[in-house]
């Protein structure tokens, strides 16, 4: 028997998870590839443009109430997975974003990737307690 190994463009992966509007099944495909693959997972962590695909997520949380609980689940999850790695947290707050469109309390400007990262998940937690009162939703928080 000959085990046969299929090959990734992981750069083709990527710019896939980079889309505007991550689905519920490509936020499936990514945690599991990172929670399953180390390559995957070595590969997304170096890279130096991770808010293409940070930011996506981000706004699946931001706009949780048109989300399923799942999709936010598994957002929280690779969110704590990539938390994980010492360079990817110090890297995420050197990141300055020019704007963050979808932010609609206040105009952010001249923000870091993690100072995002941190409203977010902050502001996850606020709508849970207030409105879904989702009970196991901060035990995934990273």
């Amino acid at each position: 028997w000959m085990i046969r190994c299929f090959v990734m463009d992981l750069d083709r992966l990527y710019t896939y998870f980079c889309k505007p509007e991550i689905r519920e099944e490509d936020t499936l495909l990514l945690y599991s590839l990172l929670q399953g693959n180390v390559n995957v997972k070595t590969f997304l962590l170096s890279r130096t443009d991770i808010e293409q695909m940070i930011m996506p997520m981000l706004q699946v949380l931001y706009e949780s109430e048109a989300h399923s609980t799942h999709h936010m689940y598994m957002i929280l999850i690779i969110l704590l997975i990539l938390t994980h790695d010492d360079h990817f947290s110090s890297y995420v707050h050197d990141l300055t974003l020019s704007s963050v469109p979808w932010y609609k309390e206040r105009i952010l400007t001249n923000i870091s990737t993690g100072g995002v990262i941190i409203l977010v998940i902050l502001r996850t937690i606020q709508t849970n307690i207030t409105k879904m009162r989702d009970k196991y939703l901060h035990t995934k928080l990273p």
